[in-house]
């Protein structure tokens, strides 16, 4: 297995205690598999995305283990992290403007990746980093190699970020919400661009969203996230079309553009700091009874719910 979460948890100290906003998650990802990682803003998602290569916040402590091809990651020395990141496995950022450096012209961004993980010659790397701009679909790769940051637009900005992702054959990428901060016509291009650039480079993708209609769209397997924890998982077309936990059913229903009304979730997500006991969804779920509010129920089967589990 390419890569192998077992019962992952992130928790941050404070004045009251630990809090854990990931806890205990477990998953897998195989060579060449998009899997889908879907839930509001706020349960951790992110957070789980950034622990799978060991780049979350310093204060924070990792618990479980994330295997890679078996190599525990938590326990690499930071050479070996190098090596990972980047270029065994790379990352795609929500907002491009603040993940790319605004002193270096995007080109020698590109450049640089390649050359720190692939040890080519600086002439060789430059035209490598235009190849890669040009599959990235940039216009003028040769010019924009020249340009900074701040003179792309922010769909190019995006655009060269999944450049220097694909830029050394990642085994894996990570895309967190990787069209969140762009108009509608622009995210349908870019999904489209990883698509296109997973198939070519045979590279496995965890897409981290709040969109399930974008987890629909691109996924084989889902995994639907609610404080901290994975709630429901299997193949996408199964899952979106039979839901089995009351929270997936609750996204699919906020969703425009059915023939219903998008009902809103009520309320919000329980801050880590103070969930309620029980399921954490129950304050929300309009089919709770007694047992959501005293027992957390585990991921048995797709679903951590009691309904299916009575």
């Amino acid at each position: 297995m390419l890569l192998s979460v077992n019962d992952l948890s992130v928790a941050f100290p404070t004045p009251k205690g630990l809090v854990r906003p990931v806890d205990g998650v477990s998953f897998e990802i195989g060579e060449r598999e998009i899997v889908g990682l879907v839930g509001e803003s706020g349960s951790g998602k992110s957070l789980t995305g950034l622990s799978l290569m060991r780049i979350a916040p310093p204060n924070a402590q990792l618990g479980g283990s994330v295997l890679w091809n078996g190599e525990d990651v938590f326990k690499m020395s930071p050479s070996r992290l190098r090596r990972l990141r980047g270029g065994e496995a790379a990352m795609v950022f929500q907002d491009p403007f603040t993940s790319l450096n605004p002193l270096m012209t995007v080109g020698e961004q590109v450049s640089e990746t390649i050359r720190l993980h692939q040890g080519l010659s600086r002439a060789q790397a430059k035209q490598r980093a235009i190849e890669m701009l040009a599959e990235a679909r940039i216009p003028s790769p040769e010019t924009t190699y020249r340009r900074y940051p701040h003179q792309l637009s922010g769909g190019q900005r995006q655009r060269a970020m999944i450049a220097i992702a694909f830029a050394c054959q990642p085994k894996l990428l990570i895309a967190d919400e990787p069209t969140t901060a762009l108009d509608a016509t622009l995210q349908v291009q870019i999904l489209e661009l990883i698509l296109a650039l997973q198939r070519s480079h045979g590279t496995a993708t965890l897409l981290i969203s709040h969109d399930l209609g974008v987890i629909g769209a691109v996924c084989e397997r889902m995994m639907v996230m609610y404080s901290g924890r994975i709630v429901e998982t299997g193949d996408t077309k199964e899952v979106l079309a039979n839901p089995r936990h009351p929270y997936t059913q609750a996204l699919l229903d906020s969703l425009p553009g059915g023939e219903k009304r998008p009902t809103p979730i009520p309320d919000q997500p329980p801050d880590p700091a103070s969930r309620p006991p029980g399921c954490a969804f129950h304050p929300r779920c309009s089919r709770a009874f007694d047992r959501c509010r005293v027992e957390r129920p585990d991921l048995i089967g797709s679903a951590a719910c009691w309904l299916r589990q009575e």
